[in-house]
């Protein structure tokens, strides 16, 4: 009954995020064509996340692994064929990104404070999709990637 109750609060919350996840992509649409001009945000939410009273958090090991997996996806990173590769590391970052939210054990503030750094990761992902600026896009997303060692431990 247990593993039960563990399921389903997981799979609430991760319908909440895919809902959240959702909406935030129709706004971004609705954005991005207001703007005559893309400028990756990788600051844009980071001032959200906060210290547990001046200490980083405590995290998962298997969250602190998946941002280690992306950080050297995006470092080993070359592009040859510019849209082909792009695709390729979207789909490797998304990949990890979702393992980082189905092994989440995380719980109470660090939990909430996680959410807040990885949502405004999971946007810098998607921002790769963007043929013309995904160069743009890549150096802010390993700008942002490394900040979570500055709030996680």
């Amino acid at each position: 009954m247990k593993q039960l109750n563990t399921f389903l609060k997981r799979y609430f919350l991760f319908s909440i995020f895919i809902a959240w996840t959702y909406t935030s992509s129709s706004q971004d649409v609705e954005k991005s064509t207001q703007s005559s001009q893309h400028q990756p945000q990788a600051h844009e939410n980071s001032g959200n996340i906060k210290l547990d009273k001046g200490k980083k958090w405590i995290a998962n090991p298997e969250t602190t692994q998946g941002i280690r997996n992306m950080i050297s996806n995006v470092n080993t990173f070359t592009s040859g064929n510019a849209s082909k590769d792009y695709t390729v590391l979207n789909q490797k970052l998304e990949t990890e990104f979702n393992l980082i939210l189905q092994r989440c054990t995380m719980k109470g503030e660090a939990h909430n404070q996680l959410h807040n750094y990885l949502m405004p990761l999971n946007d810098l992902i998607r921002q790769l999709q963007d043929k013309n600026h995904a160069q743009e896009s890549l150096t802010a997303l390993k700008s942002y990637l490394n900040k979570y060692f500055e709030y996680f431990q």
